[in-house]
C-alpha cells in the first residue's frame, strides 16, 4: 500500500474496553506521491519530497480511535505545484486526541507543529470535515495559536515569480477561536505583525523599499445568527497601526453565494508618520502634516478577495496569535525545542535529547499579482491635512474625497490653495492591471502659481530649461492639460499634452546658462556700446504666449517659448528625456520691427543664430562650436556693416539721434 515504507506494531494487547498498540512508520514521501496527492489536491497536483519518521500510541474504543500520543518528523520536506514551492529543512509535530471514522469527526486535545516558517499550537480543537460547507463557524470549534516568518510564508502563498518581484519581511502571530454563544457561533481572529516590510525588486537597480510598518494589529469578530443562514454579522473589524487605523462593523449578506461584505466606520491617520513611513519610496519629496478621522464605507464580494489574497490550495481564514512569538535572535535562528523532539521520537526524555541545531531563516523573498480582484472592491472615504510639501510645492490645508470602484481610484474634484495660486483637478488611477495608470482629464490644473526657486528647479525646468534653471525667476504660471495618461510603473512611457502660460515673468540666467548670457552681452554691447560700461545684467522677459508641451516617445517636448532682452528675441524648442538628457535648440534673433532701421544688426542677424543645447537638466551644455561660429559671424558681419554703412551712423540712427547729413559738394560757380 505504501511503497518503500517500513513500520511495526509493538505490544498489541487486548483490553477490557478495546485494543491498544504502539505504531512506528518511516519512509520517503516522494515514493508515496500517489497516495498523498489527494491530501494536497491543487489545480495541477503537488509534488512531495522528504524523509518521514512517525510514531503513535493508539487505542481502539467503541466510538473510534483514541490517540494518546502521536508525533512525526520530516527531514528536508518539499512540496511544489502551480508555481509555488514549500521547502522546510525540518518539520516536527506532536498531538493527542480522538477520531471517529463513522462520522469523520476529529477532536484534538493538544497538538503542536513547528517549521522554520509557521508554528501552530492548540489546547483543544474539534473538526467536523463531513459538514457540507466551508464555513469555519460550522465545521470548527476551539482555539489555535500561530506565529510565522512573513518572508518564508510568502513563498507558500504566492507564485514564485510574484514572490521574487515583491519581497516581504517581518514576523506575525495571532489566534483563531470559534465558540458557541447565545447569539450563534462566534469567530474571533486576532493578528499582530512586527517590523513588516514590502520591497520591489527592479533589476539591475536591486531591491527598493516600498512599504514598512513597525507594528500593526488586526481584529475580526463575526457571528452567524441562529436561524439566519443568509447573513453573517461583523461585530468588529479593526486595524491599529502606528500610521493608520480604522474601526468598522457590518455584515456579510448571502454568504453561500455572492458573500457581499459591507463595512461602515471611521478611518484615522497621522500624516507626519505616514510621510516618514513612505520616505524610502518617496525619497522625502512628499511630506504632509496633520491628523484626521474620516468616515469610510467598503463593499466587496468576499469570494474574489479570498481568491486573490489566499490562492488555492491554501484558501481559508488565517488565524493569528495575540501573544508574542518565540524570540528570534539577531542571526535569524529559531531553536527547535528538545522536549518536542523527545516526545515525538518517543524514546528520549527532554534531559537526554541532544542539543538541536538551529533552523536558519533565509533572507526575504518577494510578491505581485494582477490585481483583478480590485474590480470587485468599492470604497468611499476622504483625506484631510493641515499642510503639505510635494517636492518643494507647498499646499495649504485642504480636504479631498477619495473613491475606489471598478478598479479605479478617483480623487476630488478638488480646488486647493497652493503657494499663492490654485491647484484644480479630478484625476484618477486605473489600478488594473497593476501597478496602475494615472489619468488626468482636460482642464486647468495649475492656476497662477508663483514661480518659486524649488518649483522651477524641480518641475518647470523639465518643460522649459531656460526658465527653470535660473538665478532668479519672478512671475506666475498657469498650466492647461488637454489630457494625460501616465503609467505609474513607467511615467515616461505615457502620453500628455497641454500648455504653459507665463505672466509677468522675468528670468536672470544662472551659471548653467553662462554661455548664452555671455553671447547676449556681446550682442547687446554691439548694438548699444553704453551697455559695456554698465553692470551687464542679462534680464529676460518671458512673453505671455502659450508654450506648448507634450509627452511622446519617452521625452517631454516644448515649443513656443519666447524671451525678450532689449532688441533681441530668444526662442527655445526641444525635449527632455526621462533620464534628464536635453535635446533642444536656442535661437537668438533681432526684433523684426527694429531690424530695418538698424542696418548694422540687421546685417548681423539676417538669419537667427541657432545654438544646440545638450547635456542634462541639471547640467545644460551649449555647443561650443556653435558659439564660436556665432562669434565669428559677429566679427565678420560687423566689419562688413562698418565698411558699407558706417557703424557710428547705424548706432546713431538706432538711438534716435541721427547725425546731420554731410555737406554736399560746393555748387559750381
Amino acid at each position: 500500500v505504501w511503497p518503500g515504507a517500513a513500520g511495526r506494531v509493538l505490544q498489541p494487547a487486548p483490553q477490557s474496553d478495546g485494543v491498544s498498540a504502539d505504531v512506528t512508520l518511516a519512509g520517503d514521501l516522494a515514493r508515496w506521491q500517489a497516495r498523498l496527492a489527494a491530501l494536497f489536491a491543487g489545480p495541477e497536483g503537488w509534488s512531495l519530497g522528504g524523509r518521514l519518521e512517525a510514531s503513535a500510541a493508539l487505542a481502539l474504543r467503541e466510538d473510534g480511535w483514541q490517540v494518546t500520543r502521536a508525533g512525526a518528523e520530516i527531514e528536508k520536506f518539499t512540496a511544489s505545484a502551480a508555481g509555488r514551492r514549500i521547502a522546510e529543512p525540518r518539520l516536527v509535530a506532536s498531538g493527542a486526541g480522538t477520531f471517529d471514522p463513522a462520522r469523520g469527526d476529529v477532536s484534538i486535545s493538544s497538538a503542536e507543529v513547528l517549521t522554520a516558517t509557521v508554528s501552530l499550537r492548540t489546547g483543544g480543537l474539534a473538526i467536523r470535515p463531513a459538514q457540507p460547507t466551508s464555513d469555519l463557524t460550522q465545521r470548527v470549534r476551539g482555539r489555535v495559536q500561530w506565529q510565522a516568518d512573513v518572508a518564508r510564508l510568502e513563498k507558500w502563498l504566492l507564485p514564485h515569480d510574484t514572490a521574487e518581484a515583491w519581497p516581504a519581511d517581518g514576523r506575525a502571530w495571532g489566534t483563531l477561536e470559534v465558540i458557541d454563544t447565545p447569539a450563534g457561533p462566534n469567530l474571533l481572529v486576532e493578528a499582530t505583525g512586527n517590523q513588516l516590510t514590502l520591497a520591489r525588486s527592479r533589476p539591475p537597480r536591486g531591491v527598493e523599499p516600498f512599504w514598512a510598518e513597525p507594528r500593526a494589529r488586526i481584529l475580526l469578530e463575526v457571528t452567524r445568527p441562529a436561524g439566519a443562514a443568509e447573513r453573517i454579522v461583523i461585530n468588529r473589524c479593526t486595524l491599529d497601526s502606528t500610521t493608520f487605523a480604522f474601526a468598522t462593523a457590518g455584515s456579510i449578506e448571502d454568504p453561500a453565494a455572492r458573500r457581499l461584505v459591507t463595512l461602515v466606520g471611521t478611518a484615522s491617520y497621522d500624516w507626519d508618520l505616514v510621510s516618514r513611513l513612505l520616505m524610502p519610496w518617496t525619497g522625502g519629496r512628499v511630506r504632509l502634516s496633520g491628523t484626521g478621522a474620516r468616515p469610510i464605507v467598503v463593499r466587496a464580494p468576499l469570494g474574489p478577495l479570498v481568491e486573490a489574497l489566499v490562492p488555492e490550495p491554501h484558501r481559508g481564514v488565517a488565524a493569528r496569535d495575540s501573544r508574542r512569538p518565540t524570540p528570534v535572535d539577531r542571526a535569524g535562528e529559531v531553536p527547535v525545542p528538545g522536549a518536542w523532539l523527545s516526545t515525538i521520537r518517543g524514546r528520549e526524555t527532554a534531559a537526554e535529547a541532544p542539543p538541536p541545531g538551529p533552523v536558519i531563516l533565509p533572507a526575504a523573498s518577494q510578491p505581485r499579482g494582477s490585481g483583478d480582484w480590485l474590480r470587485s472592491l468599492s470604497a468611499e472615504t476622504g483625506a484631510t491635512w493641515a499642510a503639505a510639501d510635494i517636492d518643494g510645492f507647498q499646499l495649504d490645508a485642504g480636504t479631498m474625497d477619495v473613491r475606489l470602484f471598478e478598479g479605479q481610484l478617483t480623487f476630488g474634484p478638488f480646488d486647493l490653495a497652493a503657494a499663492g495660486g490654485r491647484i484644480r483637478g479630478a484625476p484618477w488611477i486605473r489600478l488594473v492591471p497593476l501597478p496602475g495608470e494615472l489619468v488626468v482629464p482636460p482642464g486647468r490644473v495649475v492656476d497662477r502659481v508663483p514661480l518659486s526657486g524649488r518649483f522651477c528647479e524641480e518641475w518647470i525646468s523639465w518643460v522649459t530649461p531656460l526658465v527653470g534653471r535660473a538665478t532668479r525667476t519672478q512671475g506666475v504660471v498657469s498650466i492647461d492639460v488637454s489630457g494625460a495618461r501616465v503609467p505609474l510603473g513607467d511615467p515616461c512611457g505615457g502620453e500628455l499634452a497641454g500648455q504653459l502660460i507665463f505672466e509677468n515673468t522675468e528670468v536672470t540666467p544662472g551659471p548653467h546658462l553662462g554661455p548664452l548670457a555671455t553671447l547676449l552681452v556681446k550682442l547687446q554691447t554691439l548694438v548699444d556700446p553704453r551697455f559695456a560700461f554698465g553692470d551687464k545684467v542679462v534680464l529676460l522677459r518671458v512673453r505671455p504666449d502659450p508654450v506648448q508641451m507634450r509627452l511622446a516617445d519617452r521625452r517631454l517636448w516644448h515649443e513656443g517659448l519666447v524671451l525678450e532682452m532689449g532688441q533681441f528675441l530668444v526662442r527655445s524648442a526641444g525635449s527632455v528625456g526621462g533620464d534628464g538628457t536635453l535635446a533642444a535648440t536656442v535661437e537668438v534673433s533681432f526684433r523684426g520691427d527694429l531690424a530695418g532701421s538698424t542696418p548694422v544688426v540687421g546685417q548681423l542677424l539676417r538669419t537667427p543664430l541657432s545654438i544646440p543645447l545638450k547635456g542634462t537638466v541639471n547640467r545644460p551644455q551649449f555647443d561650443a562650436r556653435a558659439i564660436d561660429q556665432v562669434a565669428g559671424r559677429i566679427v565678420e558681419n560687423t566689419a562688413e556693416a562698418v565698411l558699407k554703412d558706417g557703424l557710428g551712423r547705424g548706432l546713431e540712427e538706432l538711438f534716435g539721434n541721427p547725425q546731420p547729413p554731410a555737406a554736399g559738394p560746393a555748387p559750381a560757380p
